[in-house]
C-alpha cells in the first residue's frame, strides 16, 4: 500500500476506488483519512467551497498535522460527530 505502483493496480479492482484505497491504507495502520460524505459535508459546513478527493484530503491532513494529532485520529472523529448530527437531525 505504500509502493505507487500498487496504487494503479489496487484501484483497477472493480469497486476499488481512491476511498476504498485509503481505507485499506487505515487498516494497516498507515497516516491518511479516507474522504467520505462525512467529511466533505463536515468542510463544506466550514464554510470552505472544495472539489476533489485529493483536496479534501489534504485539507484534513493539514489540519491534523497542524493540530499534532494522527490523521487517522482526525478522520475518524469527524466522521463520528457527522455520523451522529445525522442521526439527531433525522430524530
Amino acid at each position: 500500500l505504500q509502493k505507487p505502483s500498487n496504487d494503479k493496480v489496487l484501484k483497477s479492482i472493480s469497486g476499488v476506488g481512491a476511498k476504498t484505497f485509503d481505507y485499506f491504507k487505515i487498516l494497516v495502520g498507515l497516516e491518511t483519512n479516507a474522504v467520505d460524505r462525512h467529511l466533505e459535508n463536515f468542510i463544506q459546513d466550514a464554510g470552505m467551497k472544495v472539489i476533489g478527493y485529493t483536496k479534501h484530503q489534504e485539507i484534513i491532513n493539514q489540519a491534523a498535522d497542524d493540530l499534532n494529532i494522527r490523521r487517522t485520529v482526525l478522520d475518524h472523529s469527524i466522521w463520528t460527530y457527522m455520523s451522529e448530527k445525522k442521526r439527531g437531525a433525522r430524530k
